[in-house]
């Protein structure tokens, strides 16, 4: 599994993975500033886009938890004109 990221907001080194069993879903939440990546489900009740061939597994959404906790907004570099 990827390893997490610091939060992008607070800086904190220790994110924590959350697992909800009910619901089936895991989710990244900050425990210092409360920001989160959303929900990543598994199961029957949610399928992938995939065709509808395939239920996401416990291993799918945890993986997918990962990647949205650790993706980041490209740097964009903005030229601005003076004004003539």
């Amino acid at each position: 599994m990827q390893e997490l990221k610091p939060c992008p907001f607070c800086y904190d080194p220790d994110p924590q993975m959350i697992i909800d069993l009910y619901n089936s879903n895991y989710q990244v939440v900050c425990i210092r500033c409360g920001a989160s990546a959303g929900k990543c489900y598994y199961g029957q009740k949610r399928k992938l886009d995939l065709g509808g061939k395939k239920y996401p597994t416990i291993d799918d959404a945890r993986a997918s938890a990962v990647q949205k906790w650790n993706m980041r907004p490209q740097k964009v570099k903005i030229a601005f004109k003076e004004n003539i």
